[in-house]
């Protein structure tokens, strides 16, 4: 191998340490991003449910849930 190509590649970075610092990179990116869209406080919440849609949830018919609602039970 010339002298000329042992040079160039002595100065040119190694494809790992490349790939390497790229990816190091976007990971710190990434977690950036994250935490402005998705900030540790944020919360979600869940809706309401409507008596139809819990009993369908549970298998039940749909006056059930209404029923133990006015029986005190639910």
């Amino acid at each position: 191998m010339s002298t000329v190509a042992e040079r160039s590649r002595q100065l040119l970075p190694n494809v790992e340490e490349t790939i390497g610092a790229q990816a190091e990179l976007l990971s710190s990116q990434l977690q950036a991003m994250s935490e402005a869209l998705f900030p540790p406080t944020s919360k979600k919440v869940l809706r309401r449910f409507t008596s139809g849609e819990a009993a369908r949830l549970m298998s039940v018919s749909d006056s059930t849930p209404r029923k133990m609602t006015l029986a005190g039970a639910g």
